[in-house]
């Protein structure tokens, strides 16, 4: 399998909740959201395929050309050429015709970018409820109302002050692929170009199937990132600029935490000359599941947006902003290899070592059963403390607690690694102390003195093969 060939990689517990709703065999009305390019339209075409549906793709256009094409097009998917020709005023009409078409039948009908169409008639909502209120709940019908802005989604259509609340059936909000499932996309690759195609790419399935595994890391990236005509040359200011009225100083805030400036204090100094505060921004980035604010899981009460530390959810964006914005004048001149060799090359390891961070604390979070055989109760997260740092902390539901270092480096980790977490841990609260399960995660495998202490029991190791489930690759 090639990323040429599949374009759709597991989503099968969602595939399996929406298979469960349409067995069912009554009124459904789910919302599906989530950011650009995670994969919303494929999991629903996947989902519709070979039952009977309708699938209206909205576009920022007026109302009645949105209304004019989903007639269109449930025309066709119905086979009705009168309605292709017909002519409604409103919204509607078309969905009692669904409704009662779903009285002796079950029919799914997906409204795509359900923001557009809101955009263009504000009624829409309340239009929505009253069909629903008085035809929909009475049918066979599966409506799914589907959207790329997470904040319009959640404060128009799921919120208490939506018209449509109470009304929904089951909800999702679809999250990018894992790091396990990224790596089917480039089955040639090896678990090390697994981790780097990652951290240059992230969870984005859209992003993914740009590469191709009969290509080198760096070939692809030239290809698909470098290049101006390359699809993913400018994501980032698309991504912005149809999300965000004024993008200019949500992406100076993007490059200077990409640039390793992550505290409030930080970012302000860095964007002074635009705003006197950046907390409204960075509240609009996290709602736009950009950027995260990161706490020491320990720390329980800081709540003021001040504190903590400031990261971006999505690792393109870090490249993007790392290595591509900088050198835009050398790629638009065609210079995407020297940029590679001299820009990129020399600090990529230094660069995925926060990358290869996430990825062991979504294995603790997601296959601690595998090697640590004891499941996360609650969050996965770090600990600070001055200028220590622990990069896995989480309490278990055995009351242990498991304590992890994560590293990126060419040589094999030893017992100094392991002695400096257990001093470092020391520095913890004196309940997260209680019981310590301590792992070390390497790129390069472990000392034989440091094996040998892992047989007797004192730390599990756990590398690049055991992250992607194939101990002995």
């Amino acid at each position: 399998m090639t990323a040429s060939v599949s374009r759709f990689v597991n989503r099968i517990s969602e595939l399996r909740a929406l298979e469960d709703l349409w067995s069912r065999d009554t009124a459904q009305l789910y919302v599906l959201y989530g950011r650009r390019r995670v994969g919303k339209t494929e999991l629903l075409r996947a989902f519709c395929e070979n039952k009977p549906h309708v699938y209206f793709q909205a576009a920022q256009l007026a109302d009645r050309d949105n209304l004019r094409y989903f007639l269109q097009e449930i025309g066709e998917a119905l086979g009705d050429s009168i309605l292709v020709r017909a002519e409604f005023a409103d919204w509607e009409a078309p969905l009692e015709y669904l409704a009662q078409r779903a009285a002796s039948e079950r029919l799914i009908v997906v409204l795509d970018e359900f923001p557009y169409l809101c955009a263009g008639n504000k009624a829409l909502p309340s239009l929505l409820q009253r069909f629903w209120d008085q035809h929909g709940k009475h049918s066979r019908l599966m409506l799914v109302l589907c959207g790329s802005s997470v904040s319009f989604m959640e404060q128009e259509v799921l919120a208490e002050r939506s018209p449509l609340f109470g009304r929904r059936t089951a909800q999702q909000e679809l999250q990018p692929l894992t790091y396990r499932d990224c790596a089917e996309f480039l089955p040639r690759y090896s678990p090390t170009d697994w981790l780097r195609v990652y951290g240059v790419l992230g969870g984005m399935p859209m992003y993914q199937v740009q590469f191709s595994d009969r290509l080198s890391l760096a070939a692809n990236v030239q290809e698909h990132i470098f290049r101006p005509q390359g699809l993913l040359y400018d994501e980032p200011s698309y991504l912005l600029r149809s999300e965000l009225q004024d993008p200019g100083t949500y992406s100076s805030i993007l490059d200077a935490i990409a640039a390793g400036l992550t505290r409030h204090n930080e970012i302000a100094q860095r964007i002074g000359g635009a705003t006197t505060t950046p907390s409204p921004y960075l509240a609009t980035l996290e709602n736009l599941r950009l950027i995260e604010r990161v706490i020491s899981l320990t720390d329980r009460t800081a709540k003021k947006r001040s504190t903590g530390r400031y990261f971006l959810r999505d690792s393109f964006l870090r490249f993007w902003y790392r290595f591509v914005l900088p050198n835009k004048s050398l790629l638009e001149i065609g210079k995407a290899e020297q940029v590679w060799m001299q820009r990129v090359a020399p600090y990529l390891d230094e660069y995925l070592g926060l990358a290869f961070e996430d990825v062991c604390r979504e294995y603790v979070r997601r296959y601690a059963e595998e090697r640590l055989g004891a499941l996360p109760d609650g969050e996965v997260g770090r600990f600070w403390h001055r200028d220590a740092e622990i990069d896995v902390l989480c309490r278990n539901l055995d009351g242990t607690h498991t304590i992890g270092e994560c590293k990126w480096t060419r040589r094999p980790v030893g017992e100094s690694v392991l002695e400096d977490l257990q001093r470092k841990a020391v520095l913890l609260p004196e309940p997260w102390r209680m019981a310590p399960r301590y792992v070390l995660f390497s790129r390069s495998g472990f000392t034989k003195a440091l094996r040998e202490r892992q047989n007797e029991g004192d730390v599990t190791l756990i590398g690049l093969e055991e992250l992607y489930g194939s101990p002995g690759m």
